[in-house]
């Protein structure tokens, strides 16, 4: 195994950061401060185009301490980064340099891009926990809510990266709410009636059959 091949990706389960390819950084994603049920972490899955990871770094050389440091998409066709968040541009492959104030490169790893071709919509519980994939049509009562969240998979295989949507229901039997969660949202029912929500992200469109009753 070839630690300069290291894939870098985002999940939220109990695996360990990834490190560099030269070891001296670690690197995990950052989650939401609203999103309590996420633990930062990197997780084999590639990013997809449009979709952000930000990231938390830390130095494993023993006995000193993180210095400043910046980050560096060797190639910007694939890879965007502003600050310590990274987008995926296009499809490819790129370097991510970790350089120290002085220019120096302290580390790198490599980053996976690639174009999602599905687009799932997943509930989620008040904490940000995930529940699963939504299948088919949901029925709610008057005054219920809950909330969904969308993700992005390539021939059935998930991409990291969170990746902006776009929302729209019937204003008279739903609500679409923002939460404070990247990519989730908090559907309220206020009267009876029939509503499709529908999710835009980038290219890819969804819809979902939502069944208010008295």
């Amino acid at each position: 195994w070839d630690p300069a091949l290291a894939l870098l990706f985002l999940g939220c389960s109990q695996a360990e950061p990834a490190q560099g390819a030269l070891a001296q950084v670690s690197l995990s994603g950052a989650c939401g401060d609203a999103d309590a049920a996420c633990i930062a972490e990197l997780t084999a899955e590639p990013l997809a185009v449009g979709g952000t990871l930000d990231l938390q770094l830390s130095l494993q050389a023993l006995g000193s301490g993180m210095p400043t440091v910046s980050l560096l998409a060797v190639d910007g066709d694939v890879l965007a980064v502003d600050g310590k968040q990274v987008r995926g541009v296009a499809e490819g492959v790129s370097a991510l340099l970790i350089l120290d104030a002085s220019g120096a490169v302290v580390d790198f790893i490599h980053l996976f891009v690639e174009k999602p071709n599905e687009l799932n919509l997943v509930r989620f519980d008040d904490d940000g926990a995930r529940l699963g994939e939504i299948v088919g049509r949901i029925d709610m009562f008057v005054g219920e809510k809950f909330v969904v969240g969308t993700e992005v998979a390539r021939d059935g295989q998930s991409l990291a990266g969170l990746s902006e949507a776009f929302w729209q229901s019937d204003d008279e039997v739903l609500a679409v709410l923002q939460i404070g969660m990247d990519a989730k949202r908090r559907l309220y029912s206020f009267a009876a009636g029939s509503s499709d929500v529908i999710v835009k992200a980038g290219e890819l469109e969804r819809s979902l059959q939502i069944e208010v009753r008295p």
